[in-house]
């Protein structure tokens, strides 16, 4: 959505009083995106429309300001996927060590060091 500010109000403005939304988004700061956007810009210089993949993402700290702003009073964020498809993730033991993370972070709430695995995560809002 390009608006994130008018599609936080109409969230706020369609709740009953202590409803909640439930919001999954890409991550911005996810290592494979920026990996692979890396390597677009790399191999298409002179290209400019197809350089990045999927735009539009907003950090997690920018989309809860946002639903902050439009008076949800409680607003919590959570990683959901973590991982990368890049070395040296991408074998059995990369797979075990992100399963690992997942169920580490499963429940905890959004922090910085999580930032660079974590393709996914979850904003809970309530009204």
């Amino acid at each position: 959505m390009s608006d994130k500010k008018m599609m936080a109000m109409r969230c706020h403005d369609y709740l009953k009083e202590n409803g909640k939304v439930v919001i999954i988004t890409k991550n911005p700061s996810w290592r494979d995106k920026i990996i692979d956007s890396r390597r677009r810009r790399d191999n298409n210089p002179h290209k400019e429309c197809d350089n990045d993949i999927q735009t539009g993402w907003i950090h997690w700290k920018d989309l809860r300001n946002i639903f902050l702003e439009c008076n949800f009073k409680d607003v919590r964020i959570y990683p959901v996927a973590m991982g990368s498809y890049h070395l040296p993730y991408n074998n059995f033991i990369g797979v075990a060590a992100c399963n690992l993370m997942h169920n580490i972070t499963y429940r905890t709430e959004m922090r910085a060091r999580y930032n660079s695995l974590t393709e996914s995560y979850l904003l809970v809002g309530e009204k």
